[in-house]
């Protein structure tokens, strides 16, 4: 039984969170400096209300994100940077959250507050304004914790991660 668990737990881990809807990922490889930025306008909790009405503390959080992504990237992508926008980034990226929900999860290794995040991520090349890809985020998990907020920001430190092991391959 035990076993069965563990293989579920994998198995449901696994699921691929970006899909490529315009461009072409590979593009991403190898792009050097970058910039990235959070909107917020419209985001919903739980598809239901808007995200500040759970989270009282919402521009708090919201000034953290960007450090707690930024984690998550440069553990993937090495060869890449965030920087600001006068620092001459080749492309310029828009992470639009429409949804954020959360859950207490067990039965794991790690039980505790979970936050799930859906939305848009849009690249262009700032040289060109042309979008590069554009990319569906469905469902981005982070990992559980304790409090909610480190666990809101876990799941951007998530989404880093698996935004700069695209960048890192070049794929999906």
């Amino acid at each position: 039984m035990l076993v069965a668990i563990f293989f579920v737990a994998i198995s449901a881990s696994a699921k691929k969170v970006l899909t490529e809807t315009e461009g072409n990922v590979s593009d991403l490889k190898k792009c050097g400096k970058i910039t990235v930025r959070f909107d917020f306008e419209g985001a919903m909790y739980d598809s239901k209300e808007p995200l500040g009405n759970p989270y009282k503390n919402l521009n708090e959080l919201i000034a953290k994100v960007p450090e707690w992504f930024a984690k998550g990237y440069k553990k993937e992508a090495k060869d890449s940077e965030i920087v600001n926008a006068g620092e001459n980034p080749r492309y310029a990226i828009t992470i639009k959250v429409n949804n954020m929900d959360r859950y207490w999860k067990v039965f794991s290794l790690r039980d505790g507050n979970t936050t799930k995040m859906w939305g848009t991520i849009t690249v262009k090349d700032v040289a060109t304004g042309n979008v590069v890809c554009l990319l569906s985020v469905d469902e981005c998990v982070g990992t559980p914790d304790y409090t909610v907020d480190e666990s809101f920001l876990k799941c951007f430190k998530k989404l880093g991660e698996i935004l700069g092991e695209v960048v890192k391959k070049g794929k999906l």
